[in-house]
């Protein structure tokens, strides 16, 4: 069956509408695995001045298997959410409270390169511009602004790097060959822009000198290089600086 071509839908900043719920802290746990990746969060949700009291919480979410909600440490079960094609819905919540939700993934048979996905056995993400509803329920939106605090946990040989946004701030061995790693964002941002990645990865630095006094190094470089040798986008980038310096100009 061919699947159904809909025409795109023309939006205006006139029907702009906040969203009924803010997530303002969100803490993510990612269990990495060969035939599915587990993701567990805990968000801090607050009902919009604006909304309805009896307005339901909506989240976005995409092929996702739901395993689990609790509200305030509640478990919720089928009948007290519903599942869309779009997301997932949740009435009677208070103005404030807590969900924390578990759902599975499958990275390595993700080929829509949004979400959660695997590139030559190294997990990565993109999330710009609605490609974290792939990954766990959300409100995907980038006029909502969370704290993340992330814990990524996989195995050490097959992924000694696990980064995310923010500060490492933790990182302990669990036996049987698996590791874990935190990393906490202490400014909120949309989620597109979270960012993970896990795999067998290399540091490669590399430096720029600009038209001023500064000297910028390390940071250009790409922040892994896979180990199979290919080539890095350092030359690419010292070209982008040095073009933004000459266009605008600017050091």
């Amino acid at each position: 069956m061919e699947a159904v071509q809909t025409a795109p839908q023309r939006k205006f900043r006139k029907d702009y509408r906040e969203p009924d719920y803010w997530v303002r802290e969100v803490e993510l746990e990612f269990d990495l695995g060969e035939d599915e990746t587990l993701v567990r969060s805990r968000m801090r949700i607050e009902r919009n001045d604006k909304a309805d009291a009896d307005a339901p919480l909506f989240l976005h979410g995409r092929g996702l298997e739901p395993r689990g909600f609790r509200l305030d440490g509640a478990e919720l079960v089928e009948g007290r959410w519903f599942a869309t094609d779009e997301g997932v819905e949740v009435p009677g919540v208070p103005a404030s409270f807590v969900l924390e939700t578990l759902v599975a993934i499958r990275p390595q048979d993700n080929t829509s390169l949004m979400g959660l996905y695997r590139a030559g056995g190294t997990f990565c993400t993109q999330c710009e511009a609605e490609g974290f509803r792939k990954i766990t329920w959300f409100v995907d939106r980038p006029d909502n602004m969370a704290r993340f605090t992330v814990t990524i946990r996989g195995d050490k040989a097959r992924c000694p790097v696990m980064l995310s946004n923010g500060n490492r701030v933790a990182e302990r061995d669990l036996g049987d060959g698996r590791h874990e790693v935190r990393w906490v964002d202490p400014y909120p941002k949309p989620s597109y822009l979270f960012a993970l990645v896990a795999g067998d990865l290399r540091r490669h630095a590399g430096d720029f000198r600009t038209r001023g006094p500064r000297r910028r190094p390390r940071d250009l470089g790409r922040a892994a290089a896979n180990t199979t040798g290919a080539s890095t986008p350092s030359p690419a980038l010292r070209k982008a600086m040095a073009w933004d310096e000459e266009r605008w100009p600017r050091a």
